[in-house]
């Protein structure tokens, strides 16, 4: 079970790394510092989806819930993604030895 973890742990570090190499070529190409959101990244997956979900928030969760999910769909897509991979792993890691 705690292999599994580690798996998904690595693979959420493995697409933060991705996607911070994306926003790098994208800051090279335009010649500015491009940071894309998970918003973002959304809508080029499911057109839409981000804005419906922010939606979705307002409608039916509390006001301080509904800004969290804001914010978290303005957050830049690999820092999410790096730090639930990074403590994913720290919190899934290797089991010490016993002596």
């Amino acid at each position: 079970m705690m292999i599994g973890f580690r798996v998904l742990a690595l693979c959420l570090i493995v697409i933060a790394l991705v996607l911070l190499g994306v926003d790098a070529i994208s800051s090279l190409q335009h010649g500015a510092i491009t940071l894309h959101s998970l918003a973002q990244l959304m809508d080029v997956a499911v057109p839409a989806l981000a804005s419906n979900i922010r939606d979705w928030a307002a409608d039916v969760l509390p006001h301080p819930l509904a800004a969290l999910i804001r914010g978290l769909l303005a957050s830049w897509a690999w820092a999410l993604f790096g730090v639930g991979g990074v403590l994913m792993a720290f919190v899934c890691g290797r089991p010490r030895l016993r002596n």
